[in-house]
This record gives structure tokens, C-alpha cells and sequence, in this order.
């Protein structure tokens, strides 16, 4: 198993591949994060320069792509905890703290060409 932080800090481990799926495994827990979701949050982070995370699972903020998540997909949030940081880590996007929330950001090269 490989190992990762959340943005925020926290280890996880995790099987899998961002092309397939992935098994999250956190502290007394085990998330799936099927390839129709990774598919659709690339999609989303693809479509918008910039956009708020929202990864709480009960309230994401309005328009975020956890709430866009929640509510096209019927996947929770939470799974973006796992996803965004894996997705920065091979380079595909950009997260920073605004305020209290993470917003998820194209990298530049790919804002000046339109990708």
C-alpha cells in the first residue's frame, strides 16, 4: 500500500490507481473511490480554473465540487479529502487555503492554453 497526507495533514493509505479506482484506508476505515468518480472530478477541475473543494460531508458549500459531487453523483465529499491531495502530488492541479476552505486550481500552463 502507498501512503499519502490530506491536505490538511492527515496519513492515509491507499491501493489502487487513479486510472482505475482506489481503496482509501484511514484510521479504522476503508473508502472506494470508483473511476466514475475520479473521471468526474477530473472532468469538473478541467472545466474551471478554479474551483472551492467543499469536501465536508454534511454542508459543502454551495456550487463546490463536493457539493456538485454530492449531488450529480451521489458520492460523498469526503472522498475529495483523498482525491485532490493524490491528483496534486502527480501534478494535475494546484490546492490552497483560502479562508477555511481549499480551492482546487488548474495549473497556469494549462490556463494559457486553454487545456
Amino acid at each position: 500500500m502507498r501512503q499519502s497526507k490530506t491536505l490538511t495533514g492527515k496519513p492515509f493509505s491507499y491501493e489502487g490507481a487513479l486510472q482505475t479506482e482506489l481503496k482509501v484506508h484511514t484510521k479504522g476505515s476503508i473508502v472506494d473511490v470508483s473511476a466514475e468518480v475520479i473521471t468526474f472530478v477530473m472532468g469538473e477541475l478541467m472545466r474551471a480554473e478554479e474551483t472551492a473543494m467543499g469536501a465536508s460531508r454534511d454542508d459543502p458549500i454551495p456550487g463546490s465540487l463536493g457539493d456538485k459531487l454530492k449531488s450529480e453523483m451521489g458520492a460523498s465529499p469526503q472522498v475529495l479529502s483523498y482525491l485532490i491531495p493524490l491528483l496534486q502530488e502527480v501534478g494535475f492541479f494546484t490546492a490552497v487555503k483560502q479562508g477555511r476552505a481549499f480551492v482546487v486550481r488548474r495549473p497556469t500552463r494549462w490556463r494559457a492554453t486553454g487545456r
